[in-house]
């Protein structure tokens, strides 16, 4: 099967300096234009100076552990060859490829948590959860930071775990567990939770962030509590309320994911 992807190259690129990744894997049953557009990924990696790389699901969606969508396709085993070919294609920094998603994206992201550790140096899980078949068997290689952003009233994503009705289906953790769990994972002593500082008063929603701490060098874990929102990229662009839920601008979950992503390296 042929597989393909997107990538946009920032106008600080420099071929002669080895450049950060970040891979970005669109929800279920769209694609990879309607992610970029959605996150604006490439306004910040002009900005910031970062690779940005876009796949494709096969007919829209990904292998994402459930046992309910795509269940033939290798979909670890294409992000492990997409970063090998990456690296014919670009002068990319091995050490510091990211990968984030939202939705049937997200639980990709958590599978990969738990498969490619030793591949991808952070994660970022927007609007999706742990695959209740994964988590048995999930021992990454090495302490994984990851960063998620959910919301209670997910009308895709169980906030208690269990069966979905929407979407692809298929059972989830809940996601306190799923952010406990990588909690333990890392080894995080401490947890407390904030309320982070409102920017936008008028879209009925707050962020209460969730932070996993006295954790070992080289990793962390963070979860954003949307009060509020739908199953929506927070700060994204051109989500429908009607079929989603709210977006919620109190926080850029592009930015933010960026921002932790920065802090990590693969030993």
């Amino acid at each position: 099967m042929t597989r393909n992807y997107l990538i946009y190259t920032p106008a600080l690129y420099n071929p002669n300096t080895p450049t950060p990744v970040v891979i970005g894997f669109h929800g279920g049953g769209t694609a990879n234009l309607v992610f970029s557009n959605v996150t604006s990924f490439n306004r910040l990696a002009d900005e910031q100076g970062f690779l940005v790389v876009y796949p494709s699901g096969v007919n829209g969606y990904w292998n994402d552990g459930r046992g309910t969508v795509n269940q033939g396709i290798d979909d670890v085993g294409f992000v492990t060859t997409l970063i090998e070919d990456l690296k014919r294609q670009r002068n990319i920094d091995a050490s510091r490829i990211f990968v984030t998603g939202i939705s049937n994206g997200a639980m990709l992201v958590q599978r990969l948590a738990c498969e490619r550790a030793d591949r991808i140096a952070a994660f970022s899980s927007i609007a999706g959860s742990m695959p209740t078949p994964l988590l048995p068997n999930c021992n990454p290689s090495r302490r994984v930071p990851m960063m998620m952003v959910n919301r209670p009233n997910d009308k895709f994503v169980p906030w208690e775990g269990g069966e979905g009705t929407l979407g692809g289906g298929g059972s989830v953790v809940s996601i306190i567990n799923t952010a406990n769990f990588w909690g333990r994972q890392s080894i995080c002593l401490n947890m407390n939770e904030q309320a982070l500082p409102e920017i936008a008063p008028n879209d009925g929603t707050n962020v209460i962030l969730r932070r996993y701490s006295s954790c070992p060098r080289n990793t962390g874990v963070l979860l954003y509590i949307i009060q509020g929102g739908g199953h929506t990229w927070p700060g994204g662009e051109g989500q429908s309320s009607r079929v989603l839920g709210p977006t919620s601008q109190e926080m850029d979950a592009t930015r933010e994911s960026w921002n932790f992503f920065r802090n990590f390296t693969l030993p």
